[in-house]
C-alpha cells in the first residue's frame, strides 16, 4: 500500500538514485520528484493568463509513493518512460472513474491522456519489480502552479463517496 512518504535518495533502489542524479530531479509537491526538461519560448493568452504553449517534465515515483489527487486547469498527457507500470486514475465530469495503466508490457499502454479540469492521481502498481517509474508529462498550453489545485483530504470523498477509499488512500 501507497504511503507517499517520499524516500530519501539514499533510501531509492540503485537505478531510481541514478536518474534522480542524472536527471537532476526535486522532490514535488505531489509525490515523487520532478524536473520541468521543456518550455515552448511560443506563449498564449489563455483565461487564466499568458502561457507557453507546452511544458514536459520528467517525473519519477519510487515504490511507496505516489501523486496525490490534483487537478490541473489544463490537458495533460502522461507518457512511460521506464520502470513499474503506474496507474493514473482520473474522475471524469460524470464522477466516474477511468484509470490507465501504462507500462513497457505489450498489453499497456505508453500513455494516457488527461482533459483538463479532472481529478487525477497515480501510483506505480503493487507489484512493483524494479522499485520506480519514470514517466514524462506534457501539459498545454504549459504549466503554472496558479493551474494546480491539490485536493483537501475529506472534501473530494464527501463529493465522490462511491470513490472514497481510493481518494483515502491517495491523498496526504
Amino acid at each position: 500500500m501507497a504511503t507517499n512518504t517520499l524516500p530519501l535518495p539514499e533510501e531509492l533502489p540503485r537505478n531510481a538514485r541514478s536518474l534522480l542524479r542524472q536527471l537532476k530531479l526535486e522532490p514535488h509537491p505531489e509525490g515523487g520528484y520532478y524536473r520541468r526538461i521543456f518550455t515552448s519560448t511560443t506563449s498564449i493568452d489563455t483565461d487564466s493568463g499568458r502561457r507557453p504553449t507546452a511544458t514536459i517534465i520528467y517525473y519519477l515515483l519510487p515504490r511507496g509513493a505516489y501523486s496525490q489527487w490534483h487537478r490541473l486547469r489544463n490537458e495533460e498527457v502522461w507518457i512511460f518512460v521506464e520502470g513499474d507500470p503506474i496507474s493514473i486514475h482520473r474522475i471524469e465530469g460524470d464522477g466516474s472513474l477511468h484509470t490507465d495503466l501504462l507500462g513497457a508490457e505489450t498489453s499497456l499502454t505508453r500513455q494516457a491522456i488527461v482533459p483538463g479540469g479532472q481529478w487525477l492521481a497515480a501510483e506505480p502498481v503493487d507489484h512493483s519489480r524494479l522499485g520506480y517509474t519514470l514517466v514524462c508529462c506534457l501539459m498545454t498550453p504549459g504549466f503554472d502552479y496558479s493551474d494546480f489545485e491539490l485536493a483537501e483530504k475529506g472534501v473530494l470523498s464527501l463529493q465522490y463517496p462511491r470513490l472514497s477509499s481510493l481518494i483515502e488512500r491517495l491523498i496526504r
